[in-house]
């Protein structure tokens, strides 16, 4: 059954995969981000008629609330939620400063948090189950030795979860995390430290990574297709992980 997804942070990266997998599925996908060029260009490659364009900056309240209210007006409904916002670019663990602090948090946990408390407020009738995946990342478990400052934000995100899972299914919702491992696409940041550094990365991949490769987003599509499936209706509140079995 065709569904109206929303992905957050869907113009290019992590979130235009998810996108364009929803996409090739025949759902309505509502792509997002702050420029709208990136949109734009987003559109141009999924090559989609079921596409909704709405530009937002989920950093900001106040864009998010215009962004549900101006959404509200072109559907009546959204049964998938993929909350993908969040950037691993910071200080160096030890270096942070406050202003370090309230950027990470801003990317990686409110820019969530606006997302579930204005789609709330706005879309009050849900006469079925909605779902909301929100893409974490293993660092929130403390693996893959990413920076502090992003570690905790995604914890924060993990534990968010959980406890918002008890509040959320009295709303009949239900709230999962997704947390891939180092991802490879073309053009970010692990496609661009292996051509400079290719055998350095490949030999860290093999050392940290038990199943020896990089996560692709095929794989973090799948367990997302596998989670709004009428299948996974009884998970609610977990973290899965998916890294191969990253240290």
């Amino acid at each position: 059954m065709k569904k109206n997804i929303l992905v957050t942070g869907s113009s290019y990266g992590i979130g235009f995969e998810i996108a364009k997998n929803f996409a090739y599925q025949n759902h309505n996908i509502i792509i997002s981000g702050r420029s709208n060029s990136n949109l734009k260009k987003a559109k141009k490659n999924i090559k989609s008629k079921n596409l909704i364009l709405q530009k937002c900056n989920f950093e900001n309240e106040s864009s998010v609330k215009n962004f549900f209210k101006k959404l509200k007006k072109k559907i009546t409904k959204i049964d998938i939620i993929i909350c993908n916002v969040g950037s691993g670019k910071t200080s160096k663990s030890g270096e942070e400063n406050l202003k370090v602090w309230k950027n990470v948090f801003s990317k990686n946990f409110f820019s969530t948090t606006n997302v579930i408390e204005n789609y709330l407020k706005v879309f009050k009738n849900r006469s079925s189950l909605t779902k909301i995946i929100i893409i974490g990342s293993i660092a929130g478990n403390f693996k893959g030795n990413a920076p502090l400052s992003y570690s905790l934000a995604k914890n924060c995100l993990i534990n968010y979860t959980k406890y918002m899972s008890l509040i959320l299914s009295k709303k009949n919702i239900t709230i999962n995390v997704v947390s891939p491992g180092h991802v490879l696409i073309k053009g970010n940041n692990w496609d661009k430290k292996l051509k400079k550094e290719n055998n350095l990365i490949k030999n860290i991949i093999n050392k940290t990574v038990s199943l020896k490769r990089f996560c692709k987003p095929e794989d973090i599509n799948n367990c997302i297709n596998f989670l709004i499936s009428d299948k996974a209706e009884y998970i609610n509140g977990v973290n899965i992980e998916v890294d191969g079995n990253t240290k």
